[in-house]
């Protein structure tokens, strides 16, 4: 279950996100909108690479809310059914239709303390081999495979999820990591250098019938069997988060039928995937996308 180790890849440009939740009341918190504001003040740059970055819900920001009218998350699950909002008309447009440059980062904290130190690092089912060196330089060892969210646009970006007593929580820690990475370029790491789990965001059907309704759960302690029987999945399932609609399994090494790259991208799948059927879908479901 090895990845072939290549030379580093030459980055031209890394963009920066934050604010995807716009600003909750008491701040969003976490090292996004503040190494935004670092990095527009003192840009990184190395001759005509640079880093640039974004404030990504610029509207939800002014007001101090999470969203105007709905959850930038729902709109990445359902664009059509959200055409009409203004997480729609600004924020998705311009996140998937100019993030152009080698590299994407998209930071965000995380809700819980419980979780102490460790950091997640979400990819899409379509990653770039380099982007798994990102978060191996950033020193994360815990993958989710997860489409929602601007990873699921894009296979050279990574939505990182910082721990609250995590190291990188302070932007002091990022700006080296960022010019280091705009310097030396990336590595494509083996996957056996990661835990990598399949993530499902539950619909309100699936979650009702699971009966998740109102309960809270610990990161990765608390199975949740029905979660199996509904998603088909045959072993375990876990809540990642407390809200009680993630659910994750770690992913067993036949399950990633892309260990190495396919039109320069990894093929990992989602926990709909899985388990017995995802051997066969895979190329169809490549094809289709």
């Amino acid at each position: 279950m090895t990845m072939t180790e290549t030379d580093r890849h030459p980055l031209g440009s890394i963009r920066v996100y934050a604010g995807f939740h716009g600003a909750p009341p008491g701040g969003e918190g976490g090292p996004g909108l503040p190494l935004v504001s670092s990095l527009r003040e003192n840009l990184i740059h190395i001759g005509s690479k640079v880093v640039s970055a974004a404030k990504v819900h610029n509207l939800a920001i002014r007001r101090g809310t999470r969203y105007i009218d709905v959850n930038l998350s729902e709109v990445f699950r359902s664009p059509k059914k959200y055409r009409n909002t203004e997480e729609y008309r600004f924020p998705y447009l311009f996140m998937v239709q100019t993030a152009s440059p080698s590299l994407n980062i998209d930071v965000h904290e995380q809700f819980e303390s419980e979780v102490g130190d460790h950091d997640f690092a979400f990819v899409g089912t379509r990653v770039r081999p380099f982007t798994l060196g990102f978060i191996q330089e950033a020193g994360i060892k815990d993958i989710i495979v997860s489409d929602c969210g601007l990873q699921g646009q894009l296979p050279h970006a990574v939505l990182i999820d910082v721990a609250k007593g995590s190291r990188l929580n302070d932007i002091d820690n990022w700006r080296p990591l960022l010019y280091k990475t705009l310097r030396d370029g990336l590595p494509s790491p083996s996957l056996s250098e990661f835990t990598i789990y399949a993530h499902a965001d539950l619909t309100r059907e699936e979650e009702q019938r699971i009966g998740l309704n109102g309960r809270r759960f610990d990161p990765f302690v608390d199975e949740v069997p029905q979660a199996a029987e509904v998603l088909g999945i045959n072993r375990k399932v876990y809540a990642l988060t407390r809200d009680g609609r993630e659910v994750v399994t770690p992913l067993n090494p036949e399950d990633i039928i892309a260990s190495r790259p396919v039109c320069g991208m990894l093929l990992l799948p989602t926990l709909r995937m899985l388990p017995k059927t995802a051997k066969h879908k895979w190329p169809s479901l490549w094809n289709e996308q």
